[in-house]
């Protein structure tokens, strides 16, 4: 975008998650995916929920709220989460199979780091700019933006063994700590610079 309208480069610093909140921990006997955020059209959710509408290998929770909750709560194999503490999302985070960020045209995309910060592997559409965050079959899936792109990626973290502390270590560059130390070399260059 700044190249877009303001035709020149800048560095970039993508905004700190809270790595050290999210833990892993096997995942529940009933497998599950978790989506966070705004539970509408441009976040994908009603199509990620209509896949699961129709498989019977794991379930999803919507952890969100927005004009598309009711349509996506209709769906079997869908609980949509309106309320939840900080700490209950972690928790439902740490037990959940794997993550989904669907959104289109994301800008940043914080959620795939806090899944990958509890060592889940997240499944995200192949365009810009949330495929940046996954390495394809080691730290979650790129599928295509379709309904069956989105069944390929539960079927392909359903049936792969995932190196947690691998998917952590890409979470942990977007920590509170690196986000300090990377804030204050950008600052000392411009600073320098002028």
């Amino acid at each position: 975008r700044i190249n877009k309208y303001y035709r020149r480069d800048s560095p970039i610093l993508p905004p700190p998650i809270r790595f050290d909140r999210f833990t892993h921990r096997e995942p529940d006997p009933d497998p599950y995916f978790v989506m966070i955020g705004r539970i509408v059209e441009s976040k994908r959710v009603d199509i990620v929920s209509e896949v699961f509408d129709q498989i019977e290998e794991a379930a999803l929770h919507v952890v969100g709220n927005g004009p598309l909750k009711e349509y996506c709560a209709s769906m079997n194999g869908v609980t949509v989460h309106t309320e939840m503490s900080d700490t209950e999302v972690e928790e439902l985070v740490s037990r959940c199979v794997g993550g989904i960020a669907f959104a289109e045209w994301e800008h940043c995309g914080m959620t795939p780091k806090e899944f990958q910060a509890a060592g889940k592997p997240v499944i995200v559409p192949d365009e810009p700019n949330l495929c940046n965050h996954v390495d394809n079959g080691v730290t979650g899936v790129i599928v295509p933006v379709s309904p069956d792109g989105v069944k390929q990626g539960i079927q392909n973290v359903l049936g792969q063994a995932w190196n947690v502390e691998t998917i952590k270590s890409v979470a942990e560059e977007w920590s509170e700590p690196v986000f300090a130390e990377k804030a204050k070399h950008i600052v000392n260059s411009v600073v320098n610079d002028k």
